[in-house]
């Protein structure tokens, strides 16, 4: 059943795929894992994202110790897995405890070094909650960290994978000469410097969204890539996006809304990979050959 609410993350599994979102999003269906013994990489993030969580309300500065930053965040660590995972660690849970430690390292490193080239910053708040009203639901979502650096905010979302994210080629895909999805509103198209563009995800415009003040000036978006290795980590920011860009992510999201609303989540994507599927088991013959699609049209 719909709910008068939607996460921002499940605006974005409706781009990649209607019918899945209504498995997941309107049946509440998950898959069951029963043979993990480690931290899976949503749980590992929201580890990563508990320890520097506890840099609230601190300002950072070019004169910061990265040394004492690295021994404050290192013991934070040590104690929140001591808590959640007891003190004899498995040896899966002490390979990611290596690797945790070296995405603080990597935090630090890039976190001064951001400060000085381009100035102190004050975290003013992370793991904050937001609710956008649009289109006759409320979409709800939760900020990683807001900075404050000298008139503007800056809205920073935290990636622990190993392979670093652009915030702008994570969110738009260039429309080729492949046929985009069908079940695309026209409201998920974005001309922007003569090419055409997809909203793939919504997440940072989303975020703009809910911290743009009228009148005021927008804030600016990044990603902090967090890797197990230095070179691979760094503060990524979305640099060209533009008020045309916000106009056309409410646009998208409001549309997508209403199709939600309508009862449309057909035709499903092709284009999802059986091994990041969680549903593949259920369909071997694929979606298509598998389920009535009237019922899904609307």
């Amino acid at each position: 059943r719909l709910k008068d609410s939607i996460s921002v993350s499940a605006i974005k599994s409706y781009l990649q795929c209607p019918f899945r979102f209504f498995l997941r999003h309107i049946l509440g269906m998950r898959p069951v894992d029963v043979e993990t013994r480690e931290l899976n990489p949503a749980a590992f993030g929201e580890l990563f994202h508990d320890i520097v969580a506890e840099l609230n309300g601190h300002t950072l500065d070019s004169n910061t110790d990265q040394a004492a930053l690295v021994k404050k965040l290192h013991g934070v660590a040590e104690e929140m897995l001591k808590t959640r995972y007891g003190d004899k660690l498995s040896f899966a849970l002490r390979l990611q405890h290596e690797a945790l430690i070296a995405r603080i390292h990597a935090f630090c490193h890039h976190q001064i070094k951001d400060t000085q080239n381009n100035g102190s910053i004050k975290i003013l708040n992370t793991e904050e909650e937001f609710t956008i009203p649009l289109a006759g639901l409320t979409i709800t979502g939760r900020i990683d960290r807001i900075d404050q650096r000298g008139e503007r905010l800056e809205l920073i979302d935290y990636k622990t994978s190993n392979q670093p994210a652009n915030p702008e080629k994570t969110h738009l895909a260039v429309v080729a000469k492949k046929a985009p999805p069908k079940h695309l509103p026209e409201e998920a198209f974005f001309e922007h410097e003569g090419k055409t563009y997809r909203w793939t995800d919504l997440q940072l415009p989303l975020y703009v969204l809910a911290k743009h003040e009228a009148g005021g000036q927008r804030p600016s978006i990044a990603y902090f890539n967090l890797s197990q290795t230095l070179e691979k980590s760094g503060i990524e920011r979305w640099e060209g996006f533009t008020d045309s860009h916000l106009d056309s992510a409410r646009a998208c999201a409001a549309a997508v809304i209403e199709q939600i609303k309508a009862g449309i989540f057909w035709p499903p994507s092709q284009d999802i990979h059986e091994a990041y599927d969680d549903f593949a088991a259920l369909f071997p013959d694929g979606i298509e050959n598998s389920v009535d699609p009237e019922a899904f049209k609307h």
